[in-house]
């Protein structure tokens, strides 16, 4: 059980970073500070470090390390 915990707090703090840093992103982008490209970018950016970073957990987990 104790495993499971861990591994589920492992998950949730870089969920919190990236979901943080997007909303920032998105309240600059509102607000008129930051070019819309910019914001695209940084979108694809965090939406394909996210989905390696949990494919790379996943595939780890399934290999057993």
């Amino acid at each position: 059980m104790n495993d499971r915990i861990e591994y589920l707090r492992s998950m949730v703090r870089p969920i919190l970073l990236i979901e943080g840093t997007m909303f920032l992103f998105i309240f600059a982008f509102y607000e008129g500070r930051v070019d819309p490209v910019i914001v695209k970018f940084f979108m694809g950016l965090v939406g394909g470090g996210w989905t390696w970073y949990f494919g790379e957990r996943a595939w780890q987990k399934l290999r057993g390390k």
